[in-house]
């Protein structure tokens, strides 16, 4: 009986047209956001964070955001970067990846090769450097973590 109904059912999915397959794949799979931060340093190797106007919990963190349709990971962190604060940045490697139920987010490392600091009031209340050992209250721990790493030179992919 099951294989008369995995028969049926094989049959009837081939009736369907590709992009109506697709879609109904689409809707059945879970969905998850995917987040870019990355620990910038200046020329002093100080960190820069941003005390978020939306974060209470832990309202110092790493700049970043989240990937927009089209973008990969580095055009995702430098657009959030230039957003927040209108610097520019390159990006020299892949420092940490984090899964959770509903994100999966990945932590880069660069530094600024230009701009103004500018912030963006709407999201942004403050932005500050902070030496590696000299990092702010209120910052997740698992920023804490990265940054660690990164300034280590800990990296899990090349970019």
């Amino acid at each position: 009986m099951a294989q008369f109904k995995s028969i049926v059912l094989s049959r009837l999915w081939r009736l369907i047209p590709d992009i109506v397959q697709w879609w109904i794949i689409w809707l059945l799979r879970p969905k998850l956001f995917v987040g870019v931060s990355g620990v910038l340093l200046n020329d002093a190797g100080e960190v820069l964070l941003l005390r978020h106007r939306f974060h209470h919990r832990h309202p110092w963190g790493l700049p970043g955001g989240l990937l927009e349709r089209g973008e990969n990971l580095v055009q995702c962190w430098q657009r959030e970067v230039r957003e927040e604060t209108n610097l520019t940045v390159a990006v020299e490697r892949l420092v940490a990846q984090r899964n959770s139920r509903l994100s999966i987010d990945f932590i880069l490392l660069g530094q600024i090769t230009g701009g103004e600091m500018i912030l963006d009031s709407t999201e942004i209340l403050e932005a500050a450097f902070f030496p590696p050992n000299g990092l702010p209250a209120g910052l997740h721990r698992n920023h804490r973590i990265t940054i660690r790493k990164a300034v280590a030179g800990e990296t899990l992919l090349a970019l």
